[in-house]
């Protein structure tokens, strides 16, 4: 799926000063054009998976216990990860790298992580730069190792890379100022992956609808009253999404001599996604949140 571009180096001046103005601005066009892609090419992006692939998806899904075993494993892993903390980030930690951040005015000192909200998104888009480019080289190479395993390095690999991308989901979410130990924040993390995950246009469109709608409303929205069936259902859905999309793309694995390289292949686009709609997703909540 192509990316959308977020350089936004224009309103850089000369001297080094950013017109946050006009980097606001730019990034509220940035978002609205990754939520609302040019859909023939998107179609044609998401359309890349062969008819061949597919079947071979298909097959390996309809495999006897296989595929119910796969999804299971999935959910299960979902599940864990959901009420773990292991894919959240040391808030500490965040603080100190704004503390460090010589961008920073006095006067806007961060101290605690509702502190960030305070900040320009510039500030915070400078810290999060380089996050898609560690977390693709990381699932890559996971790809590739289990790749070399074929069949049976299907169902690790998916856990994998589903474990990877929900700690990158979380270091963009801790970065933009949200807390990610509330339940709420971790099944909107959650929601996240179904987006990258889709397997056409539409899809896409219904998963970020669906995504998007947790926070259509974020000041009425009380995300620590959700209760466990509301959070059952989106890990059984997005875990059950999850696992079909990703192992009709990763049956090529299958394929002799070819099944590393498509699998790392597959790892580094799907992050790409993951990490993209992480950013666009979390930028607008940040600049939403601002104004709110």
């Amino acid at each position: 799926m192509s990316q959308i571009d977020t350089d936004t180096s224009n309103d850089i001046n000369k001297d080094g000063f950013i017109d946050h103005i006009a980097y606001e601005a730019e990034v509220r066009q940035q978002i609205e054009d990754w939520k609302h892609p040019n859909q023939s090419l998107l179609s044609k992006a998401l359309a890349t998976i062969s008819l061949s692939i597919e079947k071979a998806g298909d097959t390996v899904m309809s495999a006897p216990q296989f595929g119910d075993t796969l999804k299971e494993a999935t959910e299960k892993s979902l599940t864990t990860l959901s009420e773990a903390a292991s894919w959240t980030l040391d808030v500490s930690s965040v603080i100190e790298s704004y503390q460090n951040d010589s961008d920073i005015a006095a006067e806007a000192t961060v101290k605690k992580l509702e502190d960030i909200q305070n900040l320009p998104i510039a500030i915070v888009d400078k810290q999060v730069k380089l996050f898609k480019s560690k977390y693709v080289a990381m699932t890559s190479a996971q790809g590739v190792t289990t790749g070399i395993i074929g069949w049976a390095g299907i169902p690790a690999d998916i856990v994998a890379l589903i474990s990877t991308n929900l700690r990158a989901i979380g270091e963009y979410a801790t970065y933009f100022g949200f807390d990610m130990s509330d339940k709420g924040e971790r099944m909107f993390a959650i929601s996240l992956l179904a987006i990258a995950t889709s397997a056409s246009a539409d899809e896409r469109q219904a998963a970020l609808n669906d995504t998007l709608s947790i926070i259509r409303e974020p000041e009425k929205m009380a995300f620590n009253k959700i209760n466990e069936e509301i959070m059952s259902r989106v890990l059984r859905q997005t875990a059950t999404k999850v696992a079909t999309n990703l192992v009709k793309t990763k049956a090529a694995q299958l394929i002799p001599a070819v099944g590393a390289v498509v699998a790392g292949g597959v790892n580094a686009n799907y992050t790409a996604s993951v990490c993209e709609a992480a950013h666009q997703c979390y930028r607008e909540r940040f600049l939403h949140r601002k104004v709110a």
